[in-house]
């Protein structure tokens, strides 16, 4: 009795239901990871607010240079968040291009193309690498374009500096105190 692992079908062999069930949750993994990004940003916001209110009604320095961590965190989460899903875009681009071509527009590939053509061009010519271990290399480089991300990221390193550098002037406001 042989306890060798089957070598798997190769592509072509592959039951067309089991690659229709692989694409649709490609999809939904990048829909879920971009509602829990989502929901953190918008957690990471209400706590520095909550913390500057409370830094402000007490009159207290320190909470307000602390609540800079919370900016850069959605900075650090952004672009954690864009490496992350790149391999699941591109599965989901390479099976949509499996189904139905380039020619058809599909969710995926019509998705990151709003935001940069040159992306879903770059994840079909990774594709095309003849092994494995080729396109995992190239795929590991990619981070998804997200719309608005040089904005985002400005505003909230902004507002990070701005936190970090205002204890310097509330030294001088009278009541104002370290801790």
């Amino acid at each position: 009795m042989s306890t060798a692992t089957p070598r798997p079908a190769p592509p072509s062999e592959i039951p067309r239901e089991f690659l229709r069930e692989e694409l649709g949750q490609a999809i939904e993994m990048f829909r879920t990871l971009w509602s829990l990004v989502v929901q953190v940003g918008v957690g990471l916001v209400a706590a520095n607010v909550a913390l500057l209110g409370w830094a402000v009604s007490k009159r207290l320095i320190t909470p307000v240079m602390f609540g800079s961590l919370f900016p850069t965190a959605i900075v650090v989460l952004v672009e954690r968040i864009r490496k992350a899903m790149a391999p699941v875009v591109f599965t989901a681009v390479s099976l949509e291009d499996r189904f139905g071509g380039q020619t058809e527009d599909w969710l995926m590939a019509t998705f990151v193309s709003t935001n940069s053509d040159e992306f879903v061009d770059r994840l079909r010519s990774i594709a095309a690498q003849p092994t494995k271990p080729e396109r995992m290399r190239a795929i590991s480089s990619l981070r998804i374009p997200v719309r608005f991300d040089r904005p985002l990221r400005v505003s909230m390193l902004s507002v990070a500096a701005a936190q970090l550098v205002s204890p310097a002037f509330l030294v001088f406001v009278p009541g104002w105190q370290w801790f």
